[in-house]
């Protein structure tokens, strides 16, 4: 950037026919000035002890009034006696006229430019050479800072998908091994075990552990869909989808003496990649655990535009109004009596769906109590 600013300031000088010039940054509340690049010339014959690089505007004299009076400034007989000028400090290189400039962004001065020496005088024509010079270098060195900032937003990306990356293993591996081992010696233990306290002992440690294990898994769910950039899509037919998905949760739907009544009888095809099931599982699983014992579940798909619309529709107690938005947060559960969860299943159903570009929500259920969860998806 130095040498972007070394190469202004000299076409500064150059175009203006001057033979000194410099610029100066502003600090936030234009109470500081900094000198950022002066003329060799001027280093040469400015013989001042112990020269400073930063000023308060305060203290300044003429080369200060661009930020006082927020305009250019020409004077084109530097000699003559002017209330604004505080005098020359010995050693300093001597003027003969001067123009300096305010560089403004937005309301706000961040920079000041000026040249001397001219052989003639300075006009408004300087004046126009010397602000696009200075707006020009602006423009460059916000634009460099930008770019600057967006790669270390990016390395910042890249480390944090990394840990990312790190946890997920660590969720899969280190943890999720351990409660595995857990899990298989306390089967061993509750297939042997005679005694009814200690029964009951290792049935609590069991639950808790199935817990744990469940919490596991969906966590490293979501982190590893929140690294997810692109997926591929296939033509899929979810009507045979969902049918399936009953299937794998028959045991569940017997235990609960429920009535899954599967509505399309055809083939839906849909732009879907196989990830999408989780979320139809984590549909049709909810509305059975939180549904009454021997109620019935509809499972329906509408067709509008370029979507189908697939519906879960329960006659459950139904969920407040209040509380649906906190469904699809991470975490966020709402409190149903007796029924165990991680708070993350609707959360990796929402990243899922809209990874897919779709929409997920619930609303009450039309017909009577209960809920109906729905979720967007192309057609194919």
């Amino acid at each position: 950037m130095q040498q972007i600013a070394d190469f202004v300031h000299e076409q500064a000088v150059r175009l203006t026919q001057s033979t000194i010039g410099y610029i100066a940054f502003l600090n936030e509340d234009e109470s500081y000035l900094t000198m950022h690049t002066w003329s060799n010339s001027v280093m040469q014959e400015c013989t001042i002890p112990d020269k400073k690089f930063v000023y308060p505007v305060e203290k300044i004299g003429l080369w200060g009034e661009p930020i006082r009076q927020r305009k250019p400034i020409i004077v084109n007989d530097y000699l003559a006696p002017d209330p604004l000028k505080k005098g020359f400090p010995p050693g300093h290189v001597e003027m003969f006229n001067y123009l300096t400039i305010p560089v403004f962004e937005g309301e706000r001065i961040v920079a000041t430019a000026g040249v001397g020496n001219k052989d003639g005088d300075y006009d408004r024509s300087d004046v126009r050479q010397l602000t696009l010079l200075m707006q020009g270098l602006w423009n460059l060195m916000q634009r460099r800072e930008g770019i600057e900032k967006l790669r270390d937003h990016a390395d910042q990306l890249k480390k944090s998908n990394e840990m990312k990356d790190l946890f997920t293993d660590i969720l899969r591996h280190d943890l999720l091994n351990p409660a595995g081992v857990v899990k298989g010696y306390t089967d061993i233990l509750i297939e042997s075990e005679e005694d009814e306290e200690r029964m009951k002992i290792l049935q609590t440690i069991d639950r808790n552990n199935e817990k744990l294990i469940e919490m596991i898994k969906s966590a490293a769910s979501f982190a590893k869909l929140d690294t997810i950039e692109n997926i591929e899509f296939k033509d899929m037919d979810i009507a045979l989808m969902l049918r399936k998905n009953v299937e794998s949760l028959k045991l569940q739907i017997d235990e609960r003496g429920m009535d899954i009544e599967v509505r399309p009888d055809s083939a839906y095809m849909a732009k879907v990649n196989p990830m999408i099931e989780e979320v139809f599982v984590n549909l049709l699983s909810n509305a059975i655990k939180y549904s009454p014992e021997k109620e019935r579940v509809i499972i329906d798909i509408l067709g509008s535009g370029d979507e189908w619309t697939v519906t879960v529709t329960d006659f459950g107690p139904g969920i407040a109004d209040e509380d649906k938005p906190k469904l699809f947060e991470r975490f966020k559960r709402v409190d149903k009596s007796g029924v165990k969860g991680t708070g993350l299943g609707l959360a990796i159903a929402k990243k899922i769906t809209e990874l897919h570009g779709g929409h997920i929500g619930v609303e009450d259920n039309p017909a009577a109590k209960g809920s109906v969860f729905w979720v967007t998806i192309k057609k194919a």
